[in-house]
C-alpha cells in the first residue's frame, strides 16, 4: 500500500511541476511533455504550420518548450518592433546551452552563438576583412559574375543536350565556391568531391541539430549521454560535429604551412590568412585575446554554413516560384530586355533603379521563402514585460517572423 501511495504522490508531483509550477508566470502555450517539451509536435507537422496553429490558439505571444527550456515566441509585427528593436539591448544576448556546446565542441565559438564583447570584436574583424575583399563593392559583384559564367555555360550545355538540369546542385557549387574563395582562397572546379563532402556533412549537421532528442542533452549532456538508449544519439552528434570541423581544420592547417613560407607583412588574400596574421600580431604583443584556433574554426563554420544554406535556399525557392508563375517570368524578362535590348552585357547592381518590377519580385521571394523553421533564440539581459507578462533575466525569447510575413 505504501509503495503505491508513494508512486501516486510522485506522479502527482511530476504533473504538478510539469503542467503548472514551471509554467507559472509565462505566457500561455501548448502543454509540454517531461524532458522533450513540445518538440514532438514538430515530428508530423511542419514547424511553420505548428507555429501558426499555436498563434491561433494562444495569441501573438505564447510559450513553447524545447526540452526543459521555455521559449517565449512573439509573432506580432508591432510587438516585435516595440520590444526587439526599440529595447534591443535587453534582447541582445544569444540563448546558448553552454554545457551542451562545451560537451560537443569544447566551448562556444564563432559569431552566430557568441555574444558580448567576443561577438562584437569578432563581428567587427570579420566585416573589416570582408569589406577589404570587396563586400558591398563592385569587386564582390565581379567575383560573383565570374563564378556564374561557368555555371551558365554548363546550363547551356545541358539544355543543348536535352538532359535534365539539377539546378540545386549547380547553384550549391557556385555559391559554395564564392564563399570558399573568400574564406580559403580557392574555388571548387572540376573535382567536386570536396564540395560534396562538406555539403553532406552540413546536411548531417542540420539533421542532428533538429533531432528531438538533441534537446534532452541541452538539460544535462553528461548524464543523458550515459543512458544506453541515448548514448548512440549523442555519439552521432559528436561524430558529425568532429567530421564537420575536421574539414575546416585541414584548410586552416594548410594555410599555416603556406604563410610560414611567406612574408607575414604581405596583404592577405583570404579570410583565414587575415585571421592568422592578426592572431600572430596579438600573440607577439603578449596580450590576452580571442583570436584563437578554436575561434577561427568556429567562425569559418559559421560563415560557410550560414552563407551557403541561406543563399542557396532563397534562390531555389525563387526558381520554384518563377516556374509556378510563368507570367511573372515573362514580365521580368521584358523588363530586363528593356535595360539590355541586345543581350550583350551582364545585368548588374548598377541597373537596379531601372528594374522596379524585378526588384519587387526579389523582395517578394525573400519574404515568402521558407528559410528556417524559427529564428535564432535570444536571451534576456534583464527583466522585461511583454504583453503584460514579466519575463525574468535569462529567459529564452524568439521573434518569430514567419507567421506575420505570410499572413499579416
Amino acid at each position: 500500500m505504501l509503495p503505491l501511495l508513494l508512486f501516486t504522490l510522485l506522479i502527482g508531483l511530476i504533473f504538478f511541476y510539469n503542467f503548472y509550477y514551471k509554467r507559472r508566470n509565462l505566457p500561455p502555450g501548448p502543454p509540454p511533455l517531461p524532458l522533450i517539451g513540445n518538440l514532438h509536435a514538430f515530428q508530423r507537422t511542419m514547424p511553420e504550420e505548428r507555429f501558426l496553429q499555436w498563434r491561433r490558439e494562444y495569441g501573438d505571444v505564447f510559450t513553447f518548450w524545447m526540452g526543459e527550456t521555455p521559449v517565449v515566441c512573439v509573432v506580432d509585427y508591432a510587438k516585435i518592433m516595440a520590444n526587439f528593436q526599440k529595447d534591443g539591448d535587453a534582447f541582445a544576448a544569444r540563448h546558448v546551452p553552454m554545457e551542451y556546446e562545451t560537451a560537443i565542441k569544447g566551448g562556444v565559438y564563432g559569431v552566430i552563438f557568441t555574444d558580448g564583447e567576443l561577438w562584437r570584436e569578432q563581428r567587427r574583424f570579420a566585416l573589416h576583412v570582408l569589406r577589404d575583399f570587396g563586400l558591398s563593392k563592385d569587386l564582390m559583384q565581379e567575383r560573383i559574375i565570374q563564378e556564374l559564367q561557368p555555371m551558365f555555360e554548363q546550363m547551356n550545355e545541358q539544355i543543348e543536350s536535352g538532359s535534365e538540369q539539377n539546378m540545386g546542385e549547380l547553384l550549391d557549387v557556385a555559391i559554395g565556391s564564392i564563399i570558399n574563395n573568400l574564406l580559403f582562397g580557392y574555388r571548387f572546379e572540376n573535382d567536386l568531391g570536396e564540395f560534396k563532402e562538406i555539403k553532406q556533412l552540413l546536411r548531417e549537421q542540420i539533421q542532428v541539430s533538429l533531432h528531438p532528442l538533441t534537446a534532452i542533452f541541452h538539460i544535462n549532456p553528461h548524464f543523458f549521454r550515459r543512458l544506453p538508449f541515448l548514448s548512440a544519439v549523442f555519439n552521432r552528434i559528436c561524430k558529425v560535429q568532429r567530421d564537420f570541423g575536421a574539414f575546416f581544420h585541414r584548410q586552416i592547417s594548410q594555410h599555416i604551412k603556406v604563410i610560414n613560407d611567406q612574408d607575414w607583412d604581405t596583404p592577405s588574400t583570404d579570410f583565414v590568412e587575415a585571421f592568422l596574421k592578426e592572431k600572430a600580431k596579438r600573440d607577439a604583443s603578449g596580450e590576452q585575446h580571442n583570436f584563437t584556433m578554436e575561434q577561427l574554426n568556429g567562425i569559418c563554420i559559421d560563415l560557410w554554413a550560414a552563407g551557403q544554406e541561406t543563399t542557396s535556399t532563397t534562390i531555389a525557392w525563387g526558381i520554384a516560384y518563377l516556374i509556378h508563375y510563368p507570367q511573372i517570368q515573362t514580365k521580368m524578362r521584358e523588363e530586363l530586355r528593356r535595360v539590355d535590348a541586345d543581350s550583350t552585357r551582364v545585368i548588374t547592381v548598377s541597373d537596379r533603379s531601372e528594374l522596379p518590377y524585378t526588384n519587387a519580385v526579389i523582395c517578394e521571394i525573400q519574404r515568402v521563402a521558407n528559410l528556417v523553421a524559427f529564428n535564432l533564440l535570444r536571451r534576456l539581459t534583464r527583466d522585461v514585460t511583454i504583453d503584460g507578462y514579466l519575463l525574468k533575466t535569462g529567459t529564452a525569447v524568439c521573434p518569430q517572423i514567419w507567421p506575420w510575413v505570410h499572413f499579416s
